[in-house]
């Protein structure tokens, strides 16, 4: 008979190596590596006692608390890596991965999947990764995080803030624009582009203005 919490259990041993390969590779405190081997062995007492609930509150309180680190050490690999940890554990879990810094770590790895990393996005990186010295997000840096969406044409970084943060309203108020609540990044960023283009246009000189201008060279030179 499988045990209740197997898929627990199972999910926490490949999570457990990750985070091991990830303390070696990047050569950080050993300190972390014995505390997660205590968090192994407070878990396979809780699993003694049948305390499922509570270790699947513990695994996810070490989840959230894990995502600082990460943002602020990792590379693509192991940034990938607790991604797809992230993405295992909302399939197994009943309790809703919901902490600020998840939603930050998003936008993280937007930034770091990016192909081609100008200096912009280098400096959006940094930025993000200067949020883990802080104990929350204020709406100023959610504000921020929105421009860097914008600016770097992420519109996975647009859709992921909407939970913590009304980026329509501030788009709308910011850039003028008029559009309803809950749109998708794609349309917010097409909204803006064509904002943009439309004030370009109106900048350009008007065709009577051009023909004055033309017919007054023309007077000037006869």
């Amino acid at each position: 008979m499988e045990k209740p919490d197997k898929h627990f259990e199972d999910f926490w041993l490949t999570f457990k190596l990750n985070i091991k390969n990830f303390y070696d590779e990047e050569k950080l405190d050993h300190i972390e590596i014995s505390n997660i081997d205590s968090e192994s062995d407070v878990l396979n007492k809780l699993q003694s006692e049948k305390k499922y609930d509570e270790i699947e509150k513990r695994i996810t309180k070490y989840i959230t608390n894990f995502t600082k680190v990460i943002i602020g050490n990792s590379n693509l690999y192991h940034a990938s890596l607790f991604k797809t940890n992230l993405n295992r554990w909302s399939k197994i879990s009943s309790i809703q991965l919901d902490d600020d810094f998840l939603v930050i770590f998003e936008c993280f790895f937007a930034l770091m999947s990016s192909e081609k990393k100008n200096e912009d996005t280098v400096k959006s990186i940094e930025y993000i990764r200067s949020l883990i010295k802080k104990n929350s997000i204020d709406e100023d840096e959610w504000k921020n995080l929105t421009d860097i969406g914008i600016s770097t044409h992420k519109t996975s970084i647009l859709d992921v803030l909407t939970s913590v943060f009304d980026v329509v309203e501030y788009i709308n108020i910011k850039h003028s624009l008029k559009l309803n609540s809950g749109t998708k990044g794609i349309k917010i960023l097409k909204a803006i582009g064509n904002k943009n283009l439309k004030n370009q246009m109106s900048d350009l000189p008007k065709q009577d203005d051009i023909i004055h201008t033309i017919s007054h060279q023309q007077v000037l030179f006869s």
